[in-house]
């Protein structure tokens, strides 16, 4: 993926919020006392958000253009 750093952030924005919601699925599973496995289950989707959101900003911070400092 080539463009610039706007153009990454404007990519990660939508995965961003995808995890952020999965992040508050899971708390408001652990706040109601669901069972664990449910709990466990949000958790790793939020994490797993998380995770393609960081590779995502990793690759746009080492693209070919050179590092931003």
């Amino acid at each position: 993926m080539k463009g610039t750093l706007q153009d990454w952030v404007e990519a990660c924005d939508p995965l961003m919020e995808q995890a952020l919601d999965a992040l508050r699925c899971y708390h408001e599973a652990k706040a109601e006392g669901r069972p664990e496995p449910d709990v466990e289950r949000l958790k790793a989707a939020a994490e797993g958000l998380f995770q393609e959101v960081n590779d995502l900003m990793q690759m746009a911070f080492h693209s070919p253009s050179g590092p931003l400092h």
